[in-house]
């Protein structure tokens, strides 16, 4: 059966999006996508009032069908009996911040939060160094970072908890604890299957290291309880040039650790004094507090693209903004049905109300607007998108607000107090914030989108990526290496469609290999002044990329005020996930 997205343009399912939608997404019964939105949009309705349920219903299914894709979790889990939470992203106190509890206890937590599906965070910076923490399990000092890793990484392949879904964790150092170096180090030595690692790095860091000057490592965070303990750190001086060398060093070879700006997000946060997020989710998408949670959905783009590859290709703003209003209703009633795994989770959720509301396919929607990714014109519409984007979601949440009250923990003159998020909304929505409050503290968040851009979206090019080639290999499973499927992207299946499988793509069709670093951090900038949580993008890095310019490029990160730095360097030693297969004889003069 062919699935018709335009007037003129239809497209036969590819095997491999189906694949995944079966494996992933379809309930028992269950036979296509139409049938998860049908079943979401029913779970997600279940919280409002019976004579307007229906309704409601109907207008999340129709918001779904027009592109609006909650995330897996809520794919795979609404509407469904199990015990499988319906958000996605987690951040856990590796040192739980209650009477009698033990870093024991902190284990747990994080274990029974992975178990019931969510991706985990954690700030290790609380953690003692090597030489000061424990070395097994039965001694009651908490662990050194590095012996958590291990410990963590052993407890979830012996409980099989990431046998059909990766367990996936991020692991947060600060640039300043003793460790650094190791943990620097720590993933190149292989074995951490289940982590992604970053770096906390601070505005002090970046300045030392313009600077030339020493920096000291002694420090175990500003919530370490045990004076005598961090006492006790053997606070060293280093190099900060030459530990950023190092870091960079391992950047460069096997692309971790990442880069969180630890200032840059505070300062932006709307809640940092109350509650500071110290650590993010696995993607980096979301910067949490302890216990904090957040869960999430996307908006196809390329489903606003009117007339497509033609001159009066245009992106339909005002349909946009009306699913975008839907959709921040739906992540709203996420909320509600949710089954939390702690109840320190539901109760921070329940005071904050967090959701975070992205898009996917902007490399595919740039193309079939006409536009280059890296071109300033690129970078206006994204810009445009995302404002509109931003000022949807808001205007959706004090709407929500009004009918059934702000978010518990709003102070509005914090919340708008500059250089927070909030303080760069329009006047009018500032004035009627303090009218009326507004139902979550956080509304956006540009997440990876892998697998649902691929079950419900004809695979588009995932958040805000480029596209990634014409032709995809995907292994078709997780551990497998030598299995792979071969799925297109859904605006280069438009653009043969349309034009003939002969017809020589047009020099607006980019995929991240034709967009250079400088260009796809240019992008992720003009981009993250409108998101007020974070944003999931990897810059992708030729293996032949000079190693000078790479090491310019976390400065410029910094300096343009974006708040994540991950890159992926292509690197023939590293088993890559995917390879790309384009077609030879593009045309790129058109």
């Amino acid at each position: 059966m062919k699935t018709r997205l335009y007037p003129e343009i239809s497209l036969a399912p590819q095997s491999f999006c189906e694949q995944v939608l079966s494996e992933r997404y379809l309930a028992p019964g269950e036979d296509c996508a139409d049938d998860v939105m049908r079943r979401v949009s029913q779970a997600l309705a279940s919280v409002e009032t019976s004579r307007n349920r229906a309704w409601h219903a109907q207008r999340f299914l129709q918001a779904m069908r027009a592109g609006f894709i909650p995330a897996g979790r809520i794919q795979a889990s609404a509407g469904i009996e199990t015990s499988a939470t319906l958000v996605n992203c987690f951040v856990q106190p590796v040192l739980p911040h209650r009477r009698r509890a033990s870093w024991r206890q902190g284990i747990h937590e994080a274990l029974t939060t992975i178990a019931a599906g969510g991706g985990v965070g954690y700030d290790l910076s609380d953690l003692p160094a090597e030489h000061l923490g424990s070395r097994n399990e039965a001694e009651d000092r908490p662990p050194s970072p590095l012996k958590f890793l291990d410990l963590m990484e052993e407890r979830v392949t012996r409980a099989g908890i990431g046998q059909t879904r990766r367990a996936a964790q991020m692991a947060v150092l600060r640039i300043d604890h003793p460790d650094v170096i190791a943990f620097i180090q720590h993933k190149r030595r292989g074995g951490l299957t289940h982590f992604n690692l970053s770096v906390a790095i601070t505005d002090a860091f970046m300045d030392a290291v313009q600077r030339d000057e020493p920096w000291s490592l002694g420090n175990t965070g500003t919530n370490a309880r045990d004076d005598q303990t961090l006492a006790a750190q053997a606070s060293r001086h280093v190099s900060a040039r030459q530990l950023m060398q190092r870091l960079q060093d391992a950047s460069y070879a096997c692309g971790e650790p990442g880069i969180l700006f630890i200032d840059h997000i505070h300062r932006d946060d709307a809640l940092g004094d109350q509650t500071p997020s110290r650590a993010a989710n696995p993607c980096g998408e979301q910067f949490l507090p302890d216990y904090g949670a957040c869960n999430l959905g996307s908006i196809d783009l390329t489903r606003f693209v009117s007339a497509p590859f033609t001159q009066a290709a245009h992106f339909k703003l005002t349909h946009f903004a009306s699913i975008v209003s839907i959709a921040v209703r739906a992540l709203d009633n996420v909320i509600e049905i949710a089954q939390w795994p702690l109840p320190q989770q539901a109760e921070l959720a329940l005071r904050q109300r967090r959701i975070g509301l992205g898009f996917t396919g902007l490399g595919d929607a740039l193309f079939m607007l006409g536009i280059r990714y890296d071109s300033a014109v690129g970078r206006s519409a994204a810009a445009r998108i995302a404002r509109c984007l931003r000022d949807s979601a808001c205007a959706a949440s004090i709407q929500l607000a009004h009918e059934r009250g702000p978010f518990p923990d709003l102070d509005v003159a914090t919340y708008l107090a500059k250089p927070r998020a909030a303080s760069r909304l329009p006047p009018r929505l500032q004035h009627r914030i303090r009218e009326l409050g507004i139902r979550h503290s956080h509304r956006l968040s540009i997440a990876p989108t892998g697998s649902i851009s691929l079950a419900f979206a004809d695979n588009v090019s995932t958040g805000i990526e480029p596209i990634f080639g014409c032709q995809v290999r995907h292994r078709e499973h997780a551990d497998d290496l030598g299995r792979t499927a071969v799925v297109a992207d859904h605006a280069w299946r438009l653009f043969k469609a349309r034009f003939g499988s002969q017809a020589p793509l047009p020099g607006t069709f980019m995929t991240a290999a034709d967009v250079s670093p400088a260009a796809q951090l240019r992008m992720l900038a003009s981009i993250t002044p409108f998101v007020d949580a974070g944003i999931s993008k990897t810059v992708w890095i030729p293996a032949d990329y000079p190693r000078s310019a790479f090491d310019r490029l976390a400065r410029q990160a910094w300096l343009m005020g974006i708040k994540a730095f991950a890159c992926y360097r292509s690197n023939p030693d590293i088993a890559q996930a995917m390879v790309a297969e384009c077609e030879l004889g593009t045309d790129k003069s058109r």
